[in-house]
């Protein structure tokens, strides 16, 4: 395994040096390589964390060689973004220090903020705004594929991992269903503005795209019973809807018409014991929270 992650990480690195955007496209459609872990220096790392800095060093090396960094996200979109990353950032270190396991916290910390942040300021700085549906493109493409996969799971109940086979909640290539339903929920909320763009530019192939995407995903995320991204994708698009004028009035309507009929059918004492926290997926939730309270409460961070 560790020979074939060093022969994929130097082909990454010949394609980040050739043509870095590229390579972070590349990067954008395979993100799912996280599960691919390995120990580097004792140290344990995932091939998208290790890829990740290759595309960063080779960016560096390329802006000291060239002279040319630049930020392309300029005025109230960039500013927008400093203070929830910079709150984020604060409540990271300050969880380095507060919690037991410093190792741990560290390789979190690594991981879910650093990575992350560097690879947004990569990509600020060498993608242009028409640059950008390429990497919706590349998310759309990787999205597509798990579906896929998720749906013959579903179909055959073939390569369900254990306890989730019972139920055949589908979970494509990851571990477990919420997993494959926190990667398709922020792709399928954007694929109905991407679909709409599409037909505003009279892009058939994009339309067919976006159409089976979204499709698609959402057939999977039914079949995951992922139920936070049930809520979540209709939640977005209602609030997306709001923002656009044209879009406000009949958003309004139809949610209040919705929300009527909800009340008068059978479902509505499903949605108030959802909504309450009685079902047992709430009661997990409940207890996970009171846990957390006491570990706080013991000082563990």
């Amino acid at each position: 395994m560790t020979t074939v992650f060093i022969i994929l990480s130097l082909l990454f690195a010949v394609l980040a040096w050739r043509n870095l955007k590229r390579a972070v496209i590349t990067l954008t459609a395979i993100l799912p390589i996280y599960l691919l872990r390995i120990e580097i220096l004792g140290m344990p790392s995932t091939l998208l964390e290790v890829f990740i800095w290759i595309a960063v060093l080779v960016w560096i090396v390329k802006g000291l060689k060239e002279h040319r960094w630049k930020f392309r996200v300029h005025g109230s979109e960039f500013k927008v973004l400093r203070i929830p990353i910079t709150l984020l950032l604060i409540a990271g270190v300050i969880s380095i220090f507060v919690s037991p396991e410093l190792d741990s916290a560290l390789g979190i910390f690594k991981a879910y903020f650093v990575e992350p942040l560097l690879l947004f300021v990569l990509v600020v700085s060498i993608f242009e705004r028409k640059d950008i549906p390429k990497l919706f493109l590349a998310l759309g493409s990787t999205a597509l594929v798990l579906s896929l996969i998720a749906i013959f799971q579903r179909v055959t109940g073939l390569g369900i991992p254990i306890p989730w086979d019972t139920a055949r909640r589908i979970t494509s290539l990851y571990p477990y269903p919420n997993a494959l339903g926190l990667f398709l929920a922020p792709i399928l909320a954007a694929s109905p503005l991407l679909l709409a763009k599409a037909k505003r530019d009279n892009n058939l192939k994009s339309k067919i795209f976006w159409s089976l995407t979204f499709t698609l995903g959402v057939i999977a995320l039914i079949y995951s019973q992922t139920e936070a991204a049930w809520v979540a994708i209709p939640a977005t698009l209602f609030l997306l809807s709001l923002m656009i004028k044209r879009t406000r009035k009949w958003s309004l309507i139809l949610t209040i018409v919705a929300i009527v009929l909800l009340s008068l059918s059978p479902a509505r004492t499903l949605l108030v014991e959802k909504i309450t926290l009685q079902d047992y997926s709430g009661q997990v939730r409940v207890n996970q929270w009171s846990e957390t309270i006491d570990y706080l409460e013991d000082g563990n961070g």
